[in-house]
C-alpha cells in the first residue's frame, strides 16, 4: 500500500503542478486577451474617428468633383463663344480692316523709303551740278603754274654729291601750292 500511497501522493503533486501551470497559462491567456481586447477597442475607436474623417474627405471630394464638372462646362461654353466669335461677320470685317491697315502701313513705309532715295538723288544731283558749274567757272584756273625753278648739275648728280632740285609754285583748284622735289639718278626713293 505504500507504493499506491506514494503514487497517489505523486499524482496529487503532479496534478497540483499541472493546475498551477494551467492557471498560469490561463492568466497569461487572460492578459493576452485583455491586451487584444484593448487593441481591438482602440482600433474600433480609431475606425469610428476615421469613419467621420472619411465622410468629411468624401464630402470634400464630391464638392471638388462638382466644381470640376462646373468648370469644364464653363470652359466648354467659353470655347463655344470664342469659336462663334471667330466666324461672325464683325470678326471677319475686323480681320479685313486689319489686313488693309497693314497693307497701307507697308505701302507708306515703302513710299517714305522712295522719298528718302529721291531726296538723296536730288541732293547728289545738286552737288554734281555745283561741281560742274565750278569746273566751268574755273576751267582756266584748275592748274595754274606760276613758276618753275630747276637747279643742279649732271656731274654732281652722277657723283652723288648734290641732287637735281625742282620747285613748282602755282595754284591748283583755287588753292596755292609749293612743291619741291630732289632727284639723284640711280637712287630709288624709299616708301
Amino acid at each position: 500500500m505504500s507504493t499506491a500511497n506514494d503514487t497517489l501522493t505523486l499524482a496529487r503533486a503532479s496534478a497540483a503542478a499541472s493546475i498551477k501551470i494551467a492557471q498560469a497559462s490561463l492568466d497569461a491567456a487572460n492578459a493576452a486577451a485583455n491586451i487584444s481586447i484593448s487593441a481591438a477597442q482602440a482600433s474600433l475607436d480609431a475606425a469610428k474617428k476615421g469613419c467621420t474623417e472619411l465622410h468629411v474627405w468624401q464630402a470634400a471630394q464630391d464638392v471638388l468633383t462638382s466644381y470640376l464638372k462646373a468648370e469644364a462646362g464653363l470652359l466648354s461654353a467659353a470655347d463655344t463663344i470664342l469659336q462663334s466669335l471667330s466666324t461672325c461677320a464683325e470678326k471677319l470685317a475686323f480681320d479685313t480692316a486689319t489686313a488693309g491697315l497693314n497693307l497701307a502701313t507697308t505701302a507708306t513705309k515703302e513710299l517714305d523709303a522712295a522719298k528718302s532715295v529721291l531726296s538723296d538723288v536730288e541732293s547728289a544731283a545738286d552737288e554734281f551740278a555745283s561741281f560742274g558749274q565750278w569746273m566751268v567757272n574755273h576751267s582756266g584756273n584748275i592748274f595754274n603754274v606760276q613758276s618753275v625753278h630747276l637747279s643742279g648739275s649732271l656731274n654732281d648728280a652722277a657723283n652723288a654729291k648734290k641732287p637735281f632740285l625742282a620747285s613748282v609754285k602755282g595754284v591748283f583748284a583755287d588753292r596755292p601750292i609749293d612743291v619741291s622735289v630732289d632727284f639723284v639718278p640711280g637712287r630709288r626713293r624709299s616708301g
